[in-house]
């Protein structure tokens, strides 16, 4: 069997200076999948295990040390499509899930379970109801503040107040924030052959 796995560091703009780390996390990734593979487990698996690492890694934009949001909150996204089966699981804005891929995995994995009275398993949940939902599985559920991580926090302090300064200019005026990124956009696919 031939195929390949790729992944990518994350949405958003990332440091030139780290692509080398990138790279290396980008690896590993891929490297886990494809062990999960050939050890015999399925391709949802293993796309499970790949983004575990990238949620592990302080440097994604994935889980610990993700970008936060305009409150300096954590709030997390995670989806999973079964393409064999047509299964899907995603959780929404979840701030105390470790890793939101598996609440993603075991909620699509979920849907072939047939519930009693023609029950429906839930396919999506979000913020408080998914963090429940996980505690209830048995997921890993940490404090907020854990996932942030000194480099998200400076990051987000520094366009914070640049949004704000921006805003600021424009009284009066729809308060669209034009803000000059200094990072080149790196999108850093592996794609690695099985």
């Amino acid at each position: 069997m031939t195929g390949f796995i790729g992944v990518h560091i994350g949405a958003g703009c990332h440091s030139e200076k780290l692509q080398t780390r990138y790279e290396r996390i980008c690896r590993l990734a891929c490297k886990k999948g494809i062990e999960a593979i050939r050890s015999g487990k399925s391709a949802v698996d293993a796309v499970a295990i790949a983004t575990v690492v990238l949620e592990d890694s302080q440097y994604t934009n994935a889980g610990l040390g993700s970008s936060l949001t305009w409150d300096g909150e954590v709030e997390c996204d995670a989806s999973l499509m079964d393409g064999d089966k047509l299964g899907f699981g995603a959780v929404g804005a979840v701030s105390r899930i470790k890793n939101p891929i598996l609440a993603a995995h075991r909620l699509c994995l979920e849907q072939y379970n047939h519930l009693s009275l023609n029950r429906v398993p839930p396919c999506f949940l979000v913020s408080a109801g998914a963090e429940k939902w996980a505690l209830e599985k048995g997921l890993e559920i940490v404090e907020p503040h854990s996932l942030i991580t000194e480099k998200s926090l400076k990051v987000f302090k520094k366009y914070k107040k640049r949004a704000e300064l921006s805003s600021e200019r424009n009284e009066g005026e729809p308060k669209v924030v034009h803000v000059t990124l200094k990072f080149v956009e790196i999108i850093s696919i592996l794609i690695c052959c099985l």
